[in-house]
């Protein structure tokens, strides 16, 4: 969130030019190790998402959860990768 909340105040002192939310895309990689950290709360995959996306859709409103903030998970990527 220091990244989005650098963006924002560098955007408004006019040092970079208007962020296009239309253009941004975050990607959360070792997305496996939320399941890991919280093995006895079955819903903390849920709860964990949806305050990510609530925090970037405040600094970055009309940003869509399904077309422009990812879960990357390392595990899934190197099993596709080998096979």
């Amino acid at each position: 969130m220091q990244l989005c909340k650098q963006l924002l105040s560098e955007t408004r002192a006019s040092t970079l030019k208007r962020i296009d939310p239309n253009r941004i895309m975050f990607v959360f990689n070792n997305w496996d190790l939320v399941d890991e950290k919280e093995p006895s709360d079955t819903g903390a995959e849920n709860t964990v998402w949806k305050e990510i996306v609530t925090k970037i859709q405040t600094y970055f409103p009309g940003i869509l959860d399904d077309d422009q903030i990812f879960k990357l998970s390392t595990i899934e990527a190197s099993y596709i990768n080998v096979h």
